[in-house]
């Protein structure tokens, strides 16, 4: 984590949240209008350059870009979906909020909070 006092960190981690998948100083269009990649380190053949027809080049672009509503971060071990211990160690597991409205149930506990979209949050 970052301080926010600490602002070279910060800047760091921001430029690293909004960098590109596709370096652009090593993108370059040839005479004949085809895209030319180059790469970071040679393949085994030797192969240094990657080129491209421009749709090509799009559609592999467009293929890194994550699917609608599906999570990028993977959970293993405890905190997997369905780990018989998540319950134990997540603080808003459908369990213990159950348990919780269970145990208040006469008394209507206004102060659980449920998980809310973004754009329903009033920070």
């Amino acid at each position: 984590m970052s301080n926010s006092q600490d602002r070279n960190k910060l800047e760091r981690l921001c430029r690293y949240i909004i960098r590109s998948a596709v370096s652009e100083k090593r993108l370059a269009i040839t005479t004949y209008g085809k895209i030319r990649y180059q790469l970071k380190t040679p393949y085994r053949d030797g192969t240094t350059h990657l080129i491209f027809e421009p749709l090509d080049f799009i559609a592999r672009v467009a293929a890194l870009v994550p699917k609608r509503r599906v999570n990028l971060t993977r959970f293993h071990g405890v905190f997997a979906p369905n780990s018989k211990y998540r319950a134990a160690v997540t603080p808003n597991s459908k369990q213990n909020k159950s348990e919780t409205m269970q145990d208040d149930n006469s008394e209507k506990n206004t102060n659980i909070k449920s998980a809310t979209q973004w754009p329903e949050r009033k920070d």
